[in-house]
C-alpha cells in the first residue's frame, strides 16, 4: 500500500504525464527503488526532494507537502545544532536520550511548552 508520500509522488507523475520508469530516470534512481519509496519500503535519498522540486518545477506549497510527508515517515532526522548554544545542545541531546521513556502525559507537557513558545 502506498504511503502519503507515495500517493503524492504518483499524483505528481500523473499530473506531468510521466511513468514511474521515466520519473526514476529523471531522478537518477531505478524504477524499483522509486516504487519502493512510494510503498514506504525504502528511505528517501538525501537529494530526492530537491531533484523532484527542480525536475518538476514544484511550487513551494507542493514541496512543503512532500517534505512534511517524508519527515512524518522518517525514523531518522538530521538536526543542525551549529547555531545552538551549549545549554540548547544539552537539552536537545537529553530529550533524544529520554524520548523512549516519556509517557503521553510528559509529551503533552512538552508539547504545551513548545506551543506556548510558538505563540509568543
Amino acid at each position: 500500500m502506498a504511503t502519503k508520500l507515495g500517493k503524492l509522488i504518483r499524483k505528481l507523475r500523473i499530473d506531468h504525464g510521466t511513468t514511474l520508469r521515466k520519473m526514476a530516470e529523471t531522478l537518477g534512481i531505478s524504477s524499483a527503488y522509486l516504487s519502493a519509496i512510494e510503498l514506504g519500503k525504502r528511505a528517501v535519498p538525501n537529494d530526492f526532494l530537491h531533484k523532484l522540486k527542480e525536475s518538476y518545477a514544484l511550487s513551494e506549497s507542493d514541496y512543503k507537502e512532500l517534505k512534511d510527508s517524508v519527515e512524518s515517515f522518517s525514523s531518522h532526522f538530521t538536526v543542525n545544532l551549529d547555531s545552538a548554544n551549549a545549554r540548547q545542545k544539552d537539552v536537545f541531546i537529553e530529550f533524544a536520550r529520554m524520548l523512549d521513556n516519556l509517557d503521553s502525559k510528559d509529551l503533552e507537557k512538552i508539547n504545551s511548552v513548545l506551543e506556548n513558545k510558538n505563540n509568543e
